[in-house]
């Protein structure tokens, strides 16, 4: 191995293709963000947004944009750039999402002209250490705008900022603010619209993570009627929020602020939602609880409680969701039979409390319950009478916890469950496993129970989703009933179970999708010299396999006619790691439009892998070490998968890619995003002018037959200079430009791309890149531009590079031999000039 290009983050586009990285830049349609999302964090965007872009270290923004398509409708940049310039995005009119972390220190008028449709504009820095002055009419363009967020950048010595009247959620975090009154300088029309004088409403004001803010200045927000206020992580008295002249307040969040319940402004403003999170809380009162009736929810998580309060809930009467989620509630008592009161509560989560027994009838004052959330505690058995008058209750969950025993009939007073989960307990077989009790359970996941040899698992057989877990070592069951038809989303982690292979279709004939951990895709697989997957599944649309690095062998996934999305991760063998191609992996699937492998030991990636993948529109390697890209990819680049990323992951240089110059690659896929691009921006303009009649490609030893004989026949000679206009790369590229850059621009500004051939001209690097592009153009481009060769000498067509096959791509009339002899050449001018059209006819499809 010659050497390695490390690709960060790798996006290779291909023509008609809508995703890249170039230039340090992603882009990608929505509805695949989750497979590249880890490439967004500096700004999280909406995967409901058709298209979107992230480009890190920008300098010069003009620079970075170039490859952003304008029909982006979410943009993310970071780098280093002070001040944005005038009309910095007006070439992007649909976006609706911009997050900007460029080390701004000024945000000047006219920076953001033109982004009349933005919903979402956010402000990043590193916390509390820079400063963003904005000019007062700095978002005067934005009329759309409904989110304002600054994370980071110090606000504090702006003032008179006139904010968009359209805006319902502003959020300043992890920044300096120290008084609450700092807001109405900076924004003094926050609490009231500085055009009708009206009272202003926001949804959310999130200003959590100022750490030093602790002064409310009586009536700083005078008027506003507010949703949600986030003091999270300040040093705010939540009394003081009381004083700010705040004429709504539905939700107040105060998590690691205060340090007992803030009972005068859940009084005061009737919250409906309050939510506290702190160690040193410890305690709540029932004078606190007093002034709580109003709330409908209440977050205590981590809060340090150890006990509950008599008549808890008798002090909430309208509470409807109560989340005690990690605090040391080693028992809790909430329903007193002797008070006869009945809640309305329907989500109660006390995870992670340490809770050893639940007492009979713990639940009964709370019929109106749906969901119940104990995983994470210590319960080790349960009766059925603990749930008593739970009717209602929807979903269970008890992962997490030793339970050993369950009572008879222990879901019997649960007739309306639908979600189960008994994950990571130590549940032991019982011949009475059977009864299950609910008809309506319809989702379980289950830590598969040790069982005597030859007795199968019953479980329900009107489930729709079904995750099953096996203890290392455990004999395999068999499932009961044998036929699950409503089945449709079943995970297998470890293998726990006798199932056959034939009439695994008959078993589950609903499936659609289907995840496999640990090993339990080596049990699937066909064990002879050709490993492939045994489950035949017509209906199945998506198979996730994530080993453990412990197979020796590959796993072929073949047979699925209707699988739709493959995520193959971890199928190294660590022990022993060996070079495994694509085809050892994936087979035919005709209807596989996703794939993504991710540590799977792919060395290297052909255009035969493609063969039986006609739908693909996706495909990811991520975490692909030492992957060689085999010549054949050039050649069948055009009909590639729209998208191909190529994340994390390391390309390998060797004789067998036949790169003639180190990155050469690189530049033949940068070039080809480049014409693609300037298509994209162009695909509306069907009579577009171009700036250059022909495109001259030639290498340095025949630029002599260029200066002498092509140039002065087709552009003529001074200074008449009449004819044609030509683009050569020694006197018409820009200097100092990017080699891609330079060839894609000039094609793309070209009616005509003429190819100058000779051996020398076969062999030079340039030549080369200019050759496959212009022949993967001719390929895949919507309005494929002229291509025309000319050979100064006789060139067999099997010594052209076999990833062009021009023989066959090329109509006879395209290309012409240059004569040695000089009556033949008036011919040969005569012929070239019919081709080449007339001068001065420079839009598409004039000739």
């Amino acid at each position: 191995m010659a050497g390695h290009l490390l690709l960060h983050s790798l996006l290779l586009s291909l023509p008609l293709t809508a995703g890249w990285t170039a230039s340090n830049c992603l882009v990608t349609e929505g509805s695949w963000l989750s497979l590249v999302s880890r490439f967004f964090h500096i700004c999280p965007l909406d995967s409901r947004l058709s298209f979107l872009a992230s480009c890190t270290q920008v300098t010069n923004l003009t620079q970075a944009l170039e490859v952003v398509p304008q029909s982006v409708e979410g943009l993310c940049l970071a780098g280093s750039i002070s001040i944005l310039p005038q009309d910095a995005f007006s070439n992007y009119p649909g976006l609706k999402v911009l997050g900007l972390n460029l080390q701004l220190t000024q945000l000047l008028p006219g920076a953001l002209r033109g982004l009349g449709q933005l919903r979402e504009l956010s402000f990043l820095a590193s916390p509390s250490k820079s400063y963003l002055f904005l000019h007062p009419n700095a978002f005067d363009d934005l009329r759309s705008l409904q989110r304002l967020n600054f994370l980071g950048p110090c606000l504090d010595r702006n003032s008179s900022v006139q904010l968009p009247t359209s805006l319902r959620w502003l959020v300043v975090k992890y920044g300096c603010l120290q008084d609450m009154g700092e807001l109405d300088d900076i924004f003094p029309d926050l609490a009231h619209s500085a055009f009708s004088g009206d009272a202003r409403t926001l949804d959310v004001l999130d200003l959590s993570f100022n750490r030093k803010l602790k002064i409310a200045s009586p009536g700083a927000l005078q008027g506003l009627r507010l949703g949600t206020l986030y003091l999270d992580h300040t040093k705010m008295e939540a009394a003081g929020v009381v004083s700010l002249g705040l004429q709504r307040l539905d939700k107040l969040s105060v998590s690691f602020t205060v340090t007992e319940l803030p009972a005068e402004a859940v009084a005061h403003f009737e919250l409906q939602e309050l939510d506290l999170g702190s160690k040193r809380i410890g305690k709540i009162t029932l004078e606190a609880l007093a002034s709580c009736h109003s709330l409908r929810r209440l977050g205590l998580k981590n809060s340090g409680l150890t006990e509950l309060p008599p008549n808890f809930l008798a002090a909430m009467p309208r509470l409807e969701r109560l989340n005690l989620d990690r605090n040391q509630l080693q028992s809790v008592r909430l329903c007193m039979n002797e008070t006869g009161l009945v809640s309305g509560l329907w989500t109660l989560n006390l995870s992670n409390n340490g809770l050893r027994t639940l007492p009979p009838a713990t639940f009964s004052c709370l019929p109106h319950l749906r969901e119940l959330l104990l995983q994470g505690n210590q319960l080790v058995s349960l009766d059925s009478q603990v749930f008593q008058d739970l009717w209602r209750l929807e979903i269970l969950d008890l992962g997490r916890n030793p339970l050993v025993n369950l009572g008879e009939s222990w879901l019997a007073p649960l007739p309306s469950l639908t979600t189960l989960n008994l994950l990571d307990t130590h549940i032991s077989f019982r011949s009475t496993w059977g009864s299950w009790g609910p008809e309506s359970l319809h989702n379980l996941r289950l830590q598969l129970p040790s069982a005597p040899a030859g007795v199968a698992l019953s479980l329900p057989a009107g489930l729709t989703s079904l995750e099953l877990h096996a203890v290392p070592g455990m004999k395999p069951q068999k499932l009961f009933p044998s036929v699950f038809p409503i089945l449709q989303n079943l995970t297998l982690d470890g293998w726990g179970l006798q199932l056959g292979t034939q009439n695994i279709s008959e078993i589950f004939p609903a499936l659609r999708q289907l995840t496999l951990l640990g090993s339990s895709l080596e049990a699937l697989c066909s064990q002879d010299s050709f490993n492939f997957f045994l489950w035949q599944l017509p209906r199945l649309q998506s198979l996730k396999v994530r080993g453990d690095g412990h197979s020796p062998r590959p796993c072929c996934i073949t047979g699925l006619p209707s699988l739709q999305e493959l995520r193959l991760e971890i199928l190294e063998y660590r022990a022993r790691p060996r070079p495994v191609q694509l085809k050892e992996l994936v087979g035919k699937l005709p209807r596989l439009q996703v794939l993504r492998l991710a540590r799977t030991g792919l060395e290297t990636l052909s255009a035969a892998a493609f063969q039986g993948l006609g739908s693909l529109q996706v495909l990811v390697l991520d975490w692909e070490n030492g992957l060689v890209l085999d010549d054949s990819v050039r050649e069948h680049s055009p009909r590639m998968p729209q998208y191909v990323y190529i994340l994390s992951s390391s390309l390998a240089c060797q004789c067998a890619n036949a790169w003639e110059a180190r990155n050469s690659w690189v530049l033949y896929l940068q070039a080809l995003f480049r014409a693609w691009l300037q298509g994209l921006r162009c695909r509306k303009h069907e009579g577009k002018n171009f700036l250059y009649d022909v495109y001259v490609s030639h290498c340095r030893q025949d630029q002599g037959w260029v200066v002498q004989e092509l140039l002065p026949a087709l552009e003529g000679c001074p200074p008449d200079d009449q004819g044609l206009r030509l683009c050569l790369p020694e006197r018409d590229f820009e200097p100092g430009k990017d080699v891609a850059d330079n060839v894609a621009d000039s094609m793309a500004s070209s009616r005509v791309t003429l190819c100058v051939l000779s051996h020398q001209a076969l062999h030079t690097p340039r030549c080369r890149l200019e050759l496959r592009l212009a022949t993967s153009l001719l390929l895949a481009a919507p309005h494929p531009p002229v291509l025309l060769l000319i050979f100064l000498e006789p060139i067999s067509r099997h010594q052209l590079p076999r990833y062009h096959r021009l023989a066959r791509l090329l109509r006879r009339g395209d290309y012409c031999i240059w004569p040695k002899e000089d009556e033949e050449k008036d011919s040969f001018w005569a012929w070239l000039r019919s081709r080449l059209g007339q001068p001065g006819c420079r839009q598409m499809g004039c000739r």
